[in-house]
């Protein structure tokens, strides 16, 4: 089994979310995307990484993406003896001053088994498409079908 999907289902079953790409990969609201792995027979979610077919502005919808305000949600899992975490804050900090205390902190991450992972997401905002119900309306009266 592949390390991506490793991961993915990892991050599914300690998080609860399905992990659909790997982090660095870009994705927005309104991204039209394939996956390789679908919902099937004894899965109720996709997983494996996405493939972007298009998005939705390429095919002249009209949506409004909002942010949830509400409170961020944060996120982190390590896997469970595979990473190591080292700080060296390097500097000396005088209290007694008006500056802010300055240094050359270090921090050290080693993993010690193949496919560990280390995920941590802080502060995440929700976006999402306003009105789904007016732009699922528009793709089945503009002749196209929404799986």
């Amino acid at each position: 089994m592949s390390l991506q999907i490793q991961y993915s289902k990892k991050i599914a079953k300690e998080l609860g979310k399905v992990a659909v790409y790997l982090p660095g990969e870009e994705i927005n609201v309104g991204d039209i995307v394939q996956f390789p792995h679908g919902i099937g027979l004894f899965r109720t979610a996709p997983f494996g990484s996405f493939q972007k077919i298009t998005d939705l502005q390429n095919l002249g919808a009209n949506y409004e993406v909002k942010e949830d305000l509400g409170t961020s949600d944060s996120y982190q899992f390590t896997s469970y003896n595979s990473v190591d975490f080292e700080f060296d804050l390097g500097g000396k900090v005088d209290l007694g001053t008006e500056e802010l205390p300055s240094g050359n902190g270090k921090l050290k991450l080693s993993f010690s088994q193949k496919g560990a992972i280390l995920f941590y997401a802080v502060e995440c905002n929700k976006q999402y498409i306003n009105n789904i119900l007016n732009l699922e309306n528009e793709i089945v009266d503009n002749g196209k079908e929404m799986h």
